[in-house]
This record gives C-alpha cells, sequence and structure tokens, in this order.
C-alpha cells in the first residue's frame, strides 16, 4: 500500500512541478525584475496546478481478477481514498476497450473500458497503473476474454 501511495504522489505532483520550473527558469530569463514578485508567482501557480491535479479522480488498480466471464478489478481512488472500491461487470457488457501508455514525465499505463451498466446505459472507466508486466498481463486476459465472449455469442 506504501508503494502505491508513492507512486500516486509522484504522479500528481510530478507535472505541477516541471511545469512551475519551466516557468520560473523563463521568467529568470527574461531579466533581473522583482525576485519576491517571482517566487511568490510560482508558489501561487505551484499551488494552483496542484489542486487542480489533485481534484482529478484517477483510478489506480491494485488487484485484477478475471475468472471465467466475470472481470473484477480492485481498485483505489487517489491516494485520499485508502478504501479499495471494485468494478464487476461480464465480458459480454464489455463494448470494447483501450489500452494506453505514456513516457513523459514518468511511465504510467493506462486501461479505459468502455461498457453498459445494468441501467443498459453506456459508460466507460479509466485505470491506471506504472507497471508494465502487470498492464500487458491484463491486456491478454482481457482480450482473450472478449474473444471468447464475441465467438460465444456468434455461434449461438
Amino acid at each position: 500500500m506504501k508503494k502505491m501511495t508513492q507512486y500516486i504522489l509522484k504522479e500528481k505532483l510530478l507535472f505541477p512541478i516541471i511545469f512551475t520550473l519551466t516557468w520560473a527558469i523563463l521568467q529568470v530569463a527574461t531579466g533581473p525584475n522583482d525576485w519576491s514578485f517571482k517566487i511568490i508567482w510560482a508558489l501561487v501557480l505551484f499551488i494552483i496546478i496542484s489542486l487542480f491535479t489533485f481534484s482529478k479522480n484517477d483510478n489506480y488498480i491494485q488487484k485484477p481478477v478475471i475468472e471465467n466471464e466475470t472481470i473484477s478489478i480492485q481498485y483505489q481512488e487517489n491516494f485520499l481514498k485508502a478504501q479499495p472500491k471494485i468494478f464487476t461487470t461480464n465480458a459480454k457488457s464489455i463494448e470494447n476497450f483501450k489500452f494506453s501508455s505514456s513516457s513523459f514525465l514518468g511511465l504510467s499505463y493506462s486501461i479505459t473500458i468502455n461498457f453498459i451498466d445494468e441501467s443498459n446505459l453506456y459508460d466507460k472507466i479509466t485505470f491506471q497503473t506504472n507497471n508494465e508486466t502487470f498492464f500487458i498481463d491484463l491486456i491478454y486476459q482481457l482480450k482473450e476474454i472478449k474473444t471468447k465472449s464475441s465467438t460465444a455469442s456468434t455461434t449461438s
């Protein structure tokens, strides 16, 4: 659990730090003006961007379980909400899924699942992870269960 919190903190703070440092370097390069004003602006900018990134709700995968036609993914929302949640659906309700990776500002992988919920409405959920092996295994399992589900529905 401690590694998950460290990963989430790193993910949430990396963009504000790099953006603020870039802004500060550009301000220093423009010439020697009022340094106290620039430092205060850099802190305000960092706080505003950090608040924005922390307010964004991200789902971080803790443990997926794929058995038969059922997909259950235990995940954590941000690091402040330590109580894990569970996303459960069956393979037939999944419309499609999209995988992406990002190597900018740290290696991170995301999985977006588009599915039909209990009310027959389209919904989507996005999960993130930083474990490459885990990500590749999850891709394989999801594609395999979706293929089995689609071949079973076409043969019947």
